[in-house]
């Protein structure tokens, strides 16, 4: 006997992003992002298919009002940020040596006004 998935349950499955409340969802669940969390994964969405430095992800510390971080902080942030997002972490792709990168994905739906 297989359960039938519900459209309900369906839609509740993968990430949704919600730009606009500043809120991240993982299978229907908030994932409680920090501000930290949160802004290196919109800065990543917002340059979607480019890899991007940890220079330009520590130039956008100023969003959470803090002082710049270095290589080393931004990379434990980005693991914070995969812990998080059990299950899903490949939407958030290393470029050894060079930085990180989202792409489109088919499990992410992105919100926004």
């Amino acid at each position: 006997f297989k359960p039938t998935i519900t459209q309900e349950t369906a839609a509740a499955k993968g990430i949704v992003v919600d730009l606009t409340r500043r809120r991240l969802f993982v299978d229907g669940r908030n994932a409680q992002l920090t501000c930290k969390e949160f802004e290196l994964l919109a800065f990543l969405i917002e340059n979607e298919g480019e890899t991007v430095t940890r220079s330009q992800i520590a130039a956008i510390a100023e969003r959470c009002g803090e002082k710049t971080p270095n290589a080393r902080t931004i990379d434990v942030h980005v693991r914070r940020l995969r812990a998080k997002i059990a299950g899903y972490e490949d939407i958030v792709r290393t470029s050894r040596g060079q930085g990180y990168r989202f792409d489109k994905h088919p499990d992410v739906l992105i919100e926004q006004l």
